[in-house]
């Protein structure tokens, strides 16, 4: 009981170790939290160090790159500041801002190619009859009759003035055909009849002979204006888009409009750009066309939400210009809850700005968060002074403030509530590793104190056997010394007198218990050397036939006229099979068989059956057969063992000291060889030794 007693001690004081390292864990929660405090503290950090060098660059883009066109005097235009490198440069000064110091708003301006218009341009026609006063008179009237030819104005009648509500005939088309080719070589009505040929050609479903004659508009009138202030090329640029094929025409013309280095009029530009836009549709376009496709647009994009800002920074003016200081600082735009206004003056009275978008800032906190807490699902999050951030499906980790330069908002870390808890997760972590730490070392102690338990009885069944073998082998070696001093002090007496045949009985009875006490010594003195580890083989080839007949021999001579026959097979092909074995140790071994099918062989009648084959793989096998109870399942190991006998061999009285097959197993084994056995309850029992074949040109001795 000491040793259940000390393992279950141990065990005990290991789970409470366990506990109590278990429950300091806990303590960890607080350096957790406080690591997620130190990172939003970085990553607000962070975003203010990018917030100011971003201003900073925009102030020396201003200040190096001059004012916007519409400040310089008398229209001259200066150098524009370098905002698209500024932007490549610092993602967040996409929306740069800058006041001039009389307080006026210079940038971003209110370009009208960036707002959208409704309404429609003048009908072309329309816009011809408000300038043919300009035009020489008589070719006026020419023009004008070509154009009413080619809409299909019907005449006046009855001094009704003219309208519509006739269709142009293939007649009135041919003359004005003529009309416009007699006009177009003037420099009035050229571009005017240039364009009337090219709707001509276009109405005829002739596109390459529209396309030249835009060409030709293009190339002789492309310094002249119309009455509209629209000049001629850049209506030969949007004719060509129109009627030539592929996107290259398009581009060219969008481009064109997007850099709006040809003056349109405020209310056609943005309806000709979404007309242009339009004819993409379904026209292929190459990968690099493609780009340049992007690149058009994000040009229109940046255009039209400087316009939308220009227009909504009207009521920021001058809350700005008045609370401008040199040192940065930040404030909620007016009427935009996510919109934060970033600014301070400059040297010379003027003030430089960033509009920032909540979005933004938040893409720029999440770029300072580390890739493995975003791995985990941290991300960042701004809010305004006051609001929570533990909401939603989302978890709060920690907050920090932006300081001085945004007062009035505060970085969060938040983790999508889907996503395990950091702080939960590794509390569950190391109680689990702890608890299986613990409950592991509990495991092996209990394990312990069962092999323990097992160890003490299997030493007490050890000693109930080794009393029950010094029991039997004393037994054992009684009976064959009693008969042999019986029978001996027979003969000292002349008990056999003259009788011959007497005396010579009385003489083999003498020789037979000598022998099979001998045999008893050899196996006690085998086991002894095998427990010092002292045994020794000596191996040399032998037909497997002959060691199998010198057993069944000696076997036979020991058991004469004793139990049952033993007869010997050897198959085909086997006779002459060699193994190397030690003779005298295999032929112990199939005594010790032999002995054993002799004693619980069963019937009489059924002799003992002894067998030599070969089998697959080059194993030479000795077997041997009997035809007793058999032997179940459970006991196939257990009879192997040292001292150990079947429960049947006591109850049937069947005398042995448990050390045969034992011997067998180690016997064979230690040649190499291997034992097995096939049996069941009323099948009898099959004993097999198994070696490897020998060469068959080993030198092999003669039986003895």
């Amino acid at each position: 009981m000491f040793p259940a007693a000390a393992v279950l001690a141990s065990a005990v004081g290991i789970a409470y170790l366990g506990a109590v390292s278990y429950f300091a864990d806990r303590g960890m929660v607080a350096a957790v939290a406080e690591q997620h405090s130190g990172l939003a503290r970085r990553v607000a950090e962070a975003v203010t160090g990018e917030l100011r060098l971003a201003l900073d660059a925009t102030a020396a883009a201003f200040e190096g790159g001059g004012r916007d066109a519409s400040d310089a005097p008398s229209g001259e235009k200066t150098a524009a500041p370098p905002l698209d490198a500024l932007a490549a440069a610092h993602p967040i000064a996409s929306q740069p801002i800058f006041i001039d110091a009389d307080g006026r708003l210079v940038h971003p301006s209110l370009d009208p190619t960036a707002s959208a218009v409704d309404s429609a341009p003048d009908q072309e026609f329309m816009a011809l009859l408000s300038r043919a006063a300009r035009l020489d008179p008589a070719r006026s009237a020419l023009l004008q009759g070509a154009r009413r030819q080619e809409i299909g104005i019907c005449p006046a009648e009855s001094g009704t003035a003219p309208g519509p509500g006739c269709r142009p005939t293939p007649r009135g088309l041919s003359e004005a055909r003529r009309a416009y080719a007699r006009l177009a070589r003037h420099r009035d009505t050229g571009p005017e009849a240039l364009l009337g040929l090219a709707r001509l050609e276009r109405a005829a479903e002739r596109p390459a002979q529209a396309a030249a004659l835009y060409r030709e508009l293009a190339r002789r009138f492309a310094d002249q204006v119309d009455g509209d202030g629209m000049r001629y090329s850049l209506l030969a640029l949007i004719g060509l888009a129109e009627v030539e094929p592929g996107a290259a025409p398009v581009l060219d013309c969008l481009r064109e409009l997007i850099a709006g280095s040809t003056p349109v009029p405020r209310a056609a530009r943005a309806l000709f750009i979404e007309h242009v836009r339009g004819l993409l549709a379904g026209r292929h376009l190459e990968r690099a066309q493609e780009a340049e496709l992007a690149g058009l647009e994000r040009q229109l994009a940046q255009a039209q939400s400087a316009a939308r800002l220009a227009a909504r920074l009207a009521d920021d003016l001058a809350p700005l210009a008045r609370s401008a200081e040199p040192e940065a600082r930040g404030r909620p735009a007016l009427g935009a809850a996510d919109r934060t206004l970033l600014y301070r003056r400059l040297p010379d009275g003027a003030v430089v700005g960033l509009a920032l978008e909540r979005p933004e800032l938040e893409r720029l906190a999440d770029r300072a968060v580390p890739a493995r807490e975003r791995q985990a699902g941290v991300r960042a999050v701004v809010l305004a002074v006051g609001d929570s951030a533990d909401a939603g499906s989302a978890r709060a980790l920690a907050s920090a403030s932006f300081g001085p330069l945004l007062p009035h908002l505060n970085l969060a870390l938040v983790q999508d509530r889907s996503r395990p808890d950091a702080v939960a997760e590794m509390v569950r972590q190391r109680s689990r590793r702890h608890l299986a730490l613990t409950g592991g070392l509990v495991a092996v102690l209990v394990l312990g104190l069962v092999a323990t338990i097992r160890g003490a009885a299997r030493e007490r069944e050890l000693a109930r056997l080794k009393s029950d073998f010094v029991s039997t082998v004393s037994h054992e070696l009684k009976t064959p010394l009693t008969s042999i001093r019986m029978f001996a002090e027979m003969l000292q007496q002349g008990v056999a007198g003259d009788d011959r045949e007497r005396e010579r009985r009385y003489h083999e009875i003498i020789v037979k218990e000598s022998e099979r006490l001998g045999l008893l010594i050899a196996n006690l003195l085998d086991y002894a050397q095998i427990e010092r580890g002292t045994r020794r083989y000596l191996r040399r080839p032998e037909r497997a036939a002959d060691v199998a007949r010198e057993a069944v021999t000696t076997f036979a001579r020991l058991r004469e006229g004793e139990g049952q026959a033993v007869s010997l097979e050897v198959a085909r092909g086997a006779e002459d099979a060699q193994v190397a074995i030690d003779r005298e140790v295999t032929v112990q071994a199939l005594l010790n068989l032999l002995s054993n099918a002799a004693k619980y062989g069963g019937d009489e009648h059924h002799a003992i059956e002894v067998s030599v084959a070969a089998r697959d793989g080059g194993a030479i096998e000795l077997a041997v057969r009997d035809r007793g109870p058999g032997i179940p399942k459970a006991e196939h190991e257990r009879i192997f063992r040292e001292f150990y006998r079947a429960p049947t061999a006591y109850s049937a009285g069947v005398e042995g000291t448990g050390l045969g097959l034992a011997l067998v197993k180690r016997h064979v084994e230690a040649q190499g060889g291997a034992v097995e056995l096939d049996s069941e309850p009323g099948r009898g029992a099959t004993f097999s030794l198994l070696f490897p074949a020998s060469p068959a040109d080993a030198p092999v001795e003669p039986p003895a």
